[in-house]
């Protein structure tokens, strides 16, 4: 998602041109998106979605990741966004922490759950289960 999302510099590309982005890439016969989701693009992404592997775990958990993601790419940037060093972000990692956009997620969801598999992961150990059984 940040490939798609993000211009060299950290610089958002804008909600029109991510949703556009996405629905071109979820119109695809084959795809896999990770990470946020616009809000919208949810409605059209979801529906189109087989199987939607949601990663529900702790705020502490997730902090912890984003620190540590933060600190491995902060002097080495990753490959697919070249020219955009990691910073940290104190409004992204209060969005970390107080789950922002949980509730509205799983209410998206709950409407989808008679019409697409939906596999929600509460913590690493769960996801570690989960890899090792596809």
């Amino acid at each position: 998602m940040d490939a798609i999302m993000w211009k060299p510099g950290w610089n958002y590309i804008g909600d029109e041109e991510t949703v556009k982005k996405l629905n071109e890439e979820s119109a695809k016969p084959r795809w896999i998106i990770e990470g946020y989701i616009a809000k919208g693009a949810r409605s059209f992404v979801f529906e189109r979605a087989e199987s939607i592997i949601y990663l529900d775990y702790h705020p502490l958990v997730a902090s912890l990741r984003y620190i540590q993601r933060w600190w491995m790419h902060k002097k080495n940037p990753r490959s697919e966004l070249e020219g955009s060093p990691e910073k940290f972000s104190w409004k992204f990692l209060k969005l970390v922490w107080t789950k922002g956009e949980t509730a509205s997620l799983n209410k998206f969801l709950a409407q989808l759950k008679d019409q697409t598999k939906i596999i929600k992961l509460a913590s690493p150990k769960e996801a570690k289960n989960f890899l090792s059984n596809i």
